[in-house]
C-alpha cells in the first residue's frame, strides 16, 4: 500500500444508512484516513453524503470509483448480496477492502 503522509486515501462503496451512520463518522474521527471518493448508483444520494462528509469525488458506479487513482483501500458499504462482486472487483483493481460481513452466503 502507498500512503501518502500516513493517511490511508479510502472510497466507499454505497451510501446507505451503514456508511452514514457508522463507517463515514468513524473514518471523519480518524486523522490516519480520508474519504476521498464515494459511490451509489443512486448518485444524489452519494452527492449528499460527499456534501455532508466533505468527499471531494463522487461517482454512480463501483467501476468508476475503482478507476479513481490515488485509493489506497475500498470500504464496500452495501447490501450483502452485492458484497463479493464488489470486493473481488476492488481487488483485482490492485486496492485493499474492508467489507463487513458476509463477502459470500456460502
Amino acid at each position: 500500500m502507498t500512503v501518502r503522509d500516513s493517511v490511508v486515501h479510502v472510497g466507499l462503496l454505497g451510501a446507505g444508512a451503514w456508511a452514514q451512520g457508522a463507517h463515514l463518522p468513524g473514518y471523519a474521527r480518524d486523522p490516519r484516513c480520508k474519504v476521498v471518493a464515494i459511490a451509489d448508483p443512486v448518485r444524489e444520494k452519494a452527492e449528499a453524503f460527499a456534501r455532508e462528509f466533505g468527499i471531494p469525488h463522487v461517482y454512480d458506479s463501483h467501476e468508476a470509483l475503482l478507476a479513481h487513482h490515488g485509493l489506497d483501500a475500498v470500504d464496500v458499504c452495501t447490501p450483502s448480496a452485492t458484497h463479493f462482486a464488489l470486493s473481488w472487483a476492488a481487488l483485482e483493481a490492485g486496492k485493499h477492502v474492508l467489507c463487513e460481513k458476509p463477502v459470500a452466503y456460502d
